[in-house]
């Protein structure tokens, strides 16, 4: 084979490379957009939070709500010595609400039972975060988006 022959396999070969990884980033960039939209779209449900000790109540349209002590917390029970630092989330995914102990000390019970793996939520139930009792109210219909 001439040294042509072979330059031009090189650069075909170098060029079939570019536009493989072109591609690859292309279809990467596309499925980011689709998982930031379809978590829009699952997150317009709003969920509304119920204290039943303090009477409080908060509306939530954002897709994850972390209970606890901490600052960080969305929903904080400072109050309680009960609850841990980061006790609890809530969270939405496949069109419906979700709740996981995130491995408290004292556990987190839904209607008085406690739960062990991540268990759906529905509208009504009563979450009990060591001593504090937290009520569920969902409003599927609303078009709101996540924050």
């Amino acid at each position: 084979m001439s040294a042509f022959v072979i330059l031009i396999l090189r650069a075909l070969a170098a060029i079939s490379l570019y536009i493989c990884l072109g591609l690859i980033i292309f279809i990467l960039w596309r499925d980011l957009f689709k998982i930031k939209n379809s978590s829009d779209i699952q997150s317009s449900a709003i969920l509304t939070i119920k204290n039943l000790k303090s009477g409080e109540s908060d509306d939530f349209s954002i897709s994850e709500i972390f209970i606890g002590r901490s600052d960080l917390a969305h929903i904080q029970l400072q109050d309680d010595d009960t609850v841990s630092n980061m006790h609890a989330r809530i969270f939405y995914k496949g069109k419906n609400w979700w709740l996981e102990d995130l491995q408290s000390t004292n556990g987190t019970l839904i209607n008085e039972d406690p739960i062990v793996t991540p268990i759906i939520i529905t509208s009504g139930d009563q979450i009990s975060c060591g001593k504090t009792i937290i009520e569920i109210s969902l409003d599927e219909n609303s078009n709101s988006h996540a924050i």
